[in-house]
């Protein structure tokens, strides 16, 4: 479960494993940012408090299925990709944002409870990376500071401007300098203390996977470079499927200068899906991040991605620039977009009205149509909860946006959320959602929708937690199915999930999925079974190098 965060000062407390951030912090898990003024952090358990301006971003969109992981083979990718996701998911009003004071969370679970101290005290709890609220969560697991309050100083601390935090106590800094007993002992661009060993030596076990109806893979790599900023690996992968069962690769580390950091890997060498591909990553003071990636694969297909993140002043920035060609088919494109997002404002003393705005310009080109240059502005409303009683709450907010490009066609789409939640019982949750949705593009097509979301979710939500929804289709007058949820602990290594579906219209159940986590020295073991095509799944993804 890797995140990173990045702020205008970091301290780590690597004795208590504590990390404090100040000013303009940004953290990224899975599909979930978050934003603080301040930000306090658990490493061993994994537990957050941050306070000031807080903003909770989920980048995936309604409706759409949660991710299980985010994966990174470099050291800014999954933060890139969440900004680019969140800035065009930001101006086409599709993502949920929400706004707090104060906010306690637990990364291992994701949940959390947001609280609004001015006006009337509103405590939003939530789960899930798609932030849906839940019942109040009983028994949140509390971090070691919450407790313990302000520690003494410590034998050893690092400072830095980003970290990163993986399973196994590893962790990674970027213009980071170390102190020992309060006086400062080296600084360097990136620092970290991963030993990268899961098996003896210098053999590292990548991955194993397992499937009934597929088949059997697994790699291994081998460390010929130890150097710190320069670790160097030679990769084999086995796949008992097709033609070409061996593939080799290699990954090799390297820095330029203080403040640029690179990979160079070859993957499926001798294989139908071999690639080559160089990843440059940059970190400045003045908060900005470059990344660059160029990859080929034996397809003929070459790409190239470069982002640029930063701040200029209060308000955030994101730009990148996606380029792809194929050298046997001839197809090519370019696409690259500029957005800007001033911060969230608040009406009136009670600050339970809020609205904020984006700004993007795009750029595309295909070859099998004409290049296009598009300008987009995106505005939202979010009114937090109006009391309905002791128990009962209802919130509103409502996005809209508007486009024109070069041409003179204009598009538009806008998006109401309606929402009212009761609370029964010290740990359970009825909610019930109204949305309603408009898209009209430069075709003059008009695209609506209209549904209603009934959920229900109970349990104390660390030892287990429980969740049943369905949807009413208001244009069609049907339910299309009903979804469960059902999540259980034992202990903190092993984890089960279940998750069905059940078919109104057909009466039968569509799909029953059941997952087994397990957590092996901070690496994953996971198992897998598909009960509508009976196909059983294991998989062993390893976290370190």
């Amino acid at each position: 479960m890797p995140y990173t965060v990045s702020a205008d000062y970091i301290n780590f407390n690597v004795d208590k494993k504590v990390v404090d951030c100040t000013g303009n912090v940004a953290l990224t898990y899975q599909d979930i940012r978050i934003y603080a003024d301040n930000m306090r952090i658990d490493v061993k358990f994994h537990v957050l408090e941050a306070d000031g301006g807080v903003r909770l971003v989920t980048l995936a969109a309604n409706g759409e299925e949660e991710a299980e992981t985010t994966n990174s083979n470099d050291q800014t990718e999954e933060e890139t990709e969440a900004l680019r996701q969140e800035a065009e998911g930001a101006a086409s009003g599709k993502r949920k944002v929400l706004h707090g004071d104060l906010l306690q969370m637990d990364l291992e679970f994701i949940h959390g409870m947001l609280l609004q101290t001015m006006g009337q005290v509103q405590r939003y709890w939530f789960q899930g990376v798609a932030l849906d609220q839940s019942a109040p969560l009983a028994n949140m697991r509390r971090a070691i500071f919450m407790d313990e309050g302000d520690f003494e100083e410590p034998f050893t601390s690092i400072t830095a401007r980003k970290m990163r935090m993986s399973p196994a106590d590893k962790y990674e800094a970027w213009s980071a300098s170390m102190y020992v007993k309060g006086g400062k002992a080296l600084s360097l661009p990136y620092y970290t203390n991963d030993t990268g060993k899961v098996t003896p030596g210098n053999w590292r076990l990548r991955n194993v996977k397992y499937s009934s109806e597929d088949n059997f893979s697994f790699g291994v790599a081998v460390r010929y470079s130890e150097r710190k900023n320069n670790k160097g690996f030679f990769n084999v992968v086995y796949k008992d499927a097709g033609p070409k069962h061996f593939g080799v690769g290699m990954d090799q580390q390297f820095a330029l200068g203080k403040r640029t950091n690179g990979l160079f890997s070859m993957d499926n060498l001798g294989t139908d899906n071999g690639s080559m591909s160089l990843t440059l990553n940059r970190f400045t003071r003045s908060m900005k991040s470059h990344n660059l990636n160029l990859r080929y694969d034996n397809d003929g297909q070459e790409n190239l991605n470069y982002t640029l993140s930063g701040r200029m002043g209060k308000s955030s920035f994101m730009g990148y620039v996606q380029g792809t060609w194929n050298n046997k088919t001839g197809y090519g494109m370019l696409n690259s977009n500029f957005s800007l997002r001033p911060p969230v404002k608040y009406l009136g003393k009670s600050r339970k009205l809020s609205h904020s705005l984006n700004y993007s310009l795009g750029y595309s080109d295909y070859q099998y149509g004409e290049p296009q240059t598009t300008a987009f502005v995106g505005m939202s409303l979010n009114r937090s909860g109006w009391a309905m009683g002791p128990k009962g709450s209802i919130s509103a907010n409502m996005g809209v946006g508007y486009g024109i490009d070069a041409d003179g066609d204009d598009r538009n789409n806008m998006t109401t959320n309606l929402s009212y939640n009761y609370r029964f019982g010290k740990t359970s949750l009825f909610s019930t959602t109204y949305r309603y949705s408009r898209d009209q593009n430069a075709t003059a097509d008009v695209r609506t929708a209209r549904y209603v979301s009934t959920a229900i979710s109970f349990g104390p939500g660390l030892k287990w937690s429980t969740r049943l929804s369905t949807s009413y289709n208001i244009a069609h007058g049907e339910f299309s199915s009903i979804q469960g949820t059902l999540n259980y602990s034992f202990g903190k290594k092993v984890r089960i999930a279940t998750t069905t579906n059940y078919d109104l219209k057909e009466s039968t159940f569509s799909s029953n999925i059941y997952h087994m986590y397990y957590n092996f020295y901070g690496s994953s073991l996971n198992f897998h079974w598909y009960e509508e095509s009976n196909n059983f799944i294991m998989d062993f993804i390893s976290k370190s190098r």
